[in-house]
């Protein structure tokens, strides 16, 4: 499984402009658009990326897959605007 390709267009919209990623090692994934966020992110979270596009994509992707029903992936500028670019729980369907 990878990201649903519904929700593509956003997420990679938002890499291409990014300076990191960052993962929590569970469900919360961002994609940060600032120095000022990805320096505090680099030193707080274990899971961080930084490269080209497709580095970042691939990345990205392997996290998405690894991580639990509950994932998300935000992008966050200056801790001050978050962007859902997937929704929580995105993919769940009802029973």
């Amino acid at each position: 499984m990878s990201i649903p390709t519904e929700w593509l267009g956003p997420v990679e919209e938002a890499v291409r402009n990014s300076v990191l990623l960052a993962w929590d090692g569970c469900h919360k994934m961002y994609v940060v658009m600032d120095e000022h966020s990805a320096h505090w992110f680099s030193h707080e979270y274990r899971n961080t990326a930084q490269g080209d596009f497709d580095t970042m994509m691939n990345t990205l992707h392997d996290w998405w897959d690894e991580s639990c029903p509950l994932r998300f992936i935000q992008s966050i500028s200056n801790f001050d605007y978050y962007d859902d670019l997937i929704p929580q729980c995105a993919e769940s369907s009802p029973f």
